[in-house]
């Protein structure tokens, strides 16, 4: 907020409004969208961006113990998505869009966390979320790269390649 509406985020902070009172709050947020996730009455295009913000607040809020309850709601989601492309978004939401040296994405932050566990099961959905390949050739050159960062933080996490 504080680069998109700099005036608006002034005024927030002369709110004085608690840290403790923000966690508060996007934890209650977390478990909402965590709710639509799972709940089968969430509209079939909406799966990825909902997946896609509470990613984001799970990383950004350092919330851990929502690594394994969004592990159970990607997984949920995986059957229901709309698209190949909707797909392909999850998976690039769970392996992260950084280069690795950044460590980014779910598989890193469960990994970092000591739940190497969580870390394969996130690795094994990647997998399974972009098995199929595209017929447009952008969209496969998306996969591709997607696949090799994958493959990249298999290595770097030491978690084996799933077998088929």
């Amino acid at each position: 907020m504080s680069r998109e509406i700099p005036q608006r985020y002034s005024e927030y902070r002369g709110l004085n409004i608690p840290k403790s009172k923000e966690t508060e709050w996007t934890r209650e947020e977390i478990l909402s969208a965590l709710d639509r996730l799972q709940s089968g009455e969430t509209p079939r295009k909406e799966l990825w961006a909902i997946h896609s913000a509470v990613t984001t607040l799970v990383l950004d809020g350092r919330f851990h113990d929502q690594l394994e309850p969004l592990l159970d709601a990607s997984s949920s989601i995986e059957g229901v998505m709309r698209s190949q492309r909707d797909h392909l978004i999850v998976a690039e939401t769970i392996v992260g869009r950084q280069d690795i040296q950044y460590r980014p994405g779910l598989i890193f932050r469960a990994y970092d966390s000591s739940r190497e566990d969580l870390a394969a099961r996130y690795a094994g959905l990647a997998d399974t979320l972009v098995e199929k390949p595209f017929i447009a050739p952008v969209d496969e050159d998306r996969r591709q790269r997607l696949i090799l960062a994958l493959e990249k933080t298999r290595i770097a996490c030491n978690i084996a390649k799933r077998i088929v």
